[in-house]
């Protein structure tokens, strides 16, 4: 397991990046899913975007997202690690 910055090497806000033979995944506690899209908090998509850059060159086909006694969704399949990237900037609500 290996973190990997996610706020433009800032020194805060990780994501944990694990290698195992079944498949890759990242631990996320930046983002989380609701009704089947991604919410990536209240920050800007221009601030959200630089954190979530840095997974563009990651190799990974599940994400753990954060958790709560709320969600239903914790691990979650990725087909494309760029779709999913896109996919999270997209969801933030403020440009």
């Amino acid at each position: 397991m290996f973190i990997v910055p996610q706020n433009g090497n800032k020194g805060f806000g990780y994501t944990h990046f694990v290698k195992r033979p079944a498949g890759n995944m990242i631990l996320d506690a930046f983002v989380y899913r609701s009704a089947g899209q991604w919410k990536p908090g209240n920050a800007s998509r221009k601030t959200m975007a630089g954190a979530f850059e840095g997974l563009r060159d990651l190799t990974f086909d599940r994400a753990v997202l954060w958790t709560g006694y709320a969600r239903a969704e914790f691990a979650v399949p990725v087909v494309s690690v760029n779709a999913t990237v896109d996919a999270m900037i997209a969801g933030c609500t403020r440009p």
